[in-house]
């Protein structure tokens, strides 16, 4: 560190960055201390004296968050903490040039990751997009999920099956057990890794004014939950560059995956949206179920997250090809909602359609289309 600074003038500042700082101390809790109290040795002799930045990057989270606890050797140094998100469907819009359902589309496939979204874009769709990116064992799509596993679960291989039974869909801890064969009492300690530690999974729960123990678990990003769902169980055909039979096989299974992957997408930009003066009382979006998934509701809008008076609003998402959401929709959403903890015949009724609303759902208070979600985001 000391000899990266040397020239370092006024008219000529240096740039010292560590990319994935995490990778130095992933071996033991005195061993971070140690790498952690070097630099801080390092800034406090030389590089604090000399026009120096010095970036610490890192993709775990948790673990940079933990590099300034009090107690820690870097605790009370760096000037500045920056989270990078990655880029919003509005990004993946404008990157990609597509219509505001299309964007959407994308974002569930390649999340936020601004090279997949030129890659889209030169594919000119789904379809070419994929019998590119999975063309080989060795693009970037597919070895960066790879990567990702490796990098977060060098030595976890519970941690690691428990997240591949999540990304194949499994949502309770009854049904990660009986994917995985590890005791429900035993799966603890990995979702929480998961959830906690590395945020790779989301753990909620459902929504409504009485509260109800049914934890759900998903994968938070949508790249890895697309590619833990296709692309990790294809990985042995792509190796033998099988390609349109993997492609053929994800498109025959894309309506279905892609109902339940846009749902948290839309939850994140419809909360966006609030306050909205036609839903009042609502500032955050979650969803309702039961441990028997009878009733199921897709939005449930609330004042807060746990336990709120009422509902401020139910709601249903429909993200179909051709079909917009129609009278049959809303009078299965009015069904379901009125099982719903806190929910009154006045309570707000909310569609979210890829293909608009039609006239005859007279009964509904609001409907919001793709340009209305992609409007959450700020452009730029």
């Amino acid at each position: 560190l000391a000899t990266a600074a040397i020239g370092a003038a006024r008219e000529q500042p240096s740039v010292i960055v560590i990319d994935e700082f995490p990778y130095l101390e992933e071996r033991s809790d005195d061993e971070a201390r140690a790498i952690e109290s070097m630099f801080s040795a390092a800034w406090e002799r030389r590089l604090s004296r000399v026009p120096v930045i010095l970036i610490l990057v890192g993709s775990d989270l948790a673990m940079m968050e933990r590099l300034t606890e009090y107690g820690r050797p870097l605790y009370d140094r760096p000037t500045r903490h920056l989270i990078v998100d990655p880029l919003t469907p509005q990004d993946i819009a404008t990157i990609v040039g597509v219509s505001p359902e299309d964007a959407f589309d994308a974002y569930a496939v390649i999340g936020g990751l601004p090279a997949f979204a030129d890659d889209w874009k030169r594919a000119g769709g789904f379809r070419g997009f994929l019998l590119s990116a999975l063309s080989h064992p060795d693009t970037p799509f597919v070895n960066s999920g790879v990567r990702i596993l490796d990098a977060e679960f060098p030595t976890e291989i519970q941690p690691r099956l428990v997240l591949s039974a999540i990304g194949h869909g499994e949502r309770t801890s009854r049904t990660i057990s009986a994917a995985t064969g590890i005791p429900v009492n035993n799966l603890d300690r990995s979702l929480k890794l998961l959830s906690e530690a590395k945020r790779v999974v989301r753990v909620e729960e459902p929504l409504s004014a009485q509260r109800l123990k049914a934890p759900r678990h998903s994968v938070a990003d949508p790249y890895l939950r697309f590619w833990l769902r296709f692309v990790e169980p294809a990985l042995p055909e792509i190796e033998r560059l099988r390609t349109e039979r993997v492609v053929d096989r994800i498109v025959a299974s894309w309506p279905d995956f892609r109902g339940r992957a846009i749902e948290p997408i839309v939850r994140s930009a419809l909360e966006r949206l609030l306050p909205d003066p036609g839903l009042p009382g609502a500032d955050y979006v979650g969803s309702y179920w039961t441990r028997t998934n009878d009733p199921e509701v897709d939005l449930i809008g609330a004042d807060k997250r746990e336990a709120p008076a009422k509902v401020a609003f139910t709601g249903s998402i429909k993200w179909r090809d051709k079909d917009p959401f129609d009278s049959s929709d809303l009078e299965r959403l009015i069904a379901t909602s009125s099982q719903v903890p806190g929910v009154g015949p006045g309570t707000p009724l909310v569609a979210v359609s890829r293909t608009g609303i039609d006239r005859s759902a007279r009964k509904l208070t609001i409907g919001f289309d793709p340009a209305d979600l992609l409007a959450a985001y700020p452009e730029g």
